[in-house]
């Protein structure tokens, strides 16, 4: 498989905390790859370090072979738009109605008129968002703001997706329904899709593999069975919980 992107000796530190010490891992074509862990082990942080919202202190992280980082330090902002991320809460605009938050990027793209209405009319009908346009975020309910967040980021038509605890904050049926959306984004627009989210029974269902962080380093990859089937005492603990 292809790899997308791909971390090598990634690390992160804060004062005396080493976050991640090295770690090194790739993401095929669209793969759907599930992070998880203990609460602060890294997850999120792993996030905004390929977001390039925080910087890691050493190591590389390539999008099809391309490192995010310039020779000079700075993000390479071409790279960057190969990414789009549904935040934990969806992070909608409040001052926004839905066509508005779902617009957003597409305003300030250089595409033509035409393509921005045919990829907004595209993400309502894919998301079931049709006919919510004009209400704001406050109407709307969890599951339907994670819905206008995802929306918003595919819209742009993001090589890669990164989803921050996509499960969290909503009743199980529409954390299924979030879960199924995530599956479908992958088969109609063939996106790379990495998911952080401590929700065991969310990653064994839409991972094609998972790994999980711990003490700085990841200490287990494989698909979900196979981590159902590990015996090694952080997994077991983690699962059974």
């Amino acid at each position: 498989m292809k790899p997308v992107l791909e971390i090598e000796n990634l690390g992160k530190s804060f004062g005396t905390k080493v976050i991640f010490d090295r770690i090194s891992f790739a993401v095929g074509q669209n793969e759907v790859l599930s992070v998880i862990g203990q609460s602060g082990t890294g997850k999120s942080v792993l996030l905004k370090n390929i977001m390039g919202i925080i910087k890691p202190d050493s190591g590389s992280i390539f999008v099809n072979g391309k490192n995010l980082y310039t020779n000079s330090g700075e993000i390479d902002r071409e790279i960057l738009s190969k990414m789009g991320i549904l935040f934990q809460g969806a992070a909608l605009f409040d001052s926004l109605d839905v066509y508005g938050n779902i617009m957003f990027g597409l305003e300030r793209s250089k595409m033509d008129i035409m393509e921005k209405k045919r990829r907004f009319s595209d993400v309502l009908n894919s998301l079931g968002l049709r006919g919510y346009e004009s209400k704001s975020v406050s109407e709307l309910s969890g599951g339907i703001q994670k819905r206008v967040g995802l929306a918003r980021a595919i819209v742009l038509k993001p090589e890669i997706m990164l989803y921050d605890e996509p499960t969290t904050g909503v009743d199980p049926i529409t954390a299924g329904v979030v879960n199924s959306l995530i599956l479908r984004m992958r088969e109609i627009y063939g996106m790379t899709s990495i998911v952080v989210t401590h929700d065991i029974e969310s990653a064994c269902r839409i991972s094609d593999r998972i790994i999980m962080l711990h003490g700085g380093n990841i200490i287990f990859s494989g698909t979900p069975s196979e981590l159902m089937e590990s015996t090694l005492e952080e997994v077991t603990d983690f699962v059974r919980r």
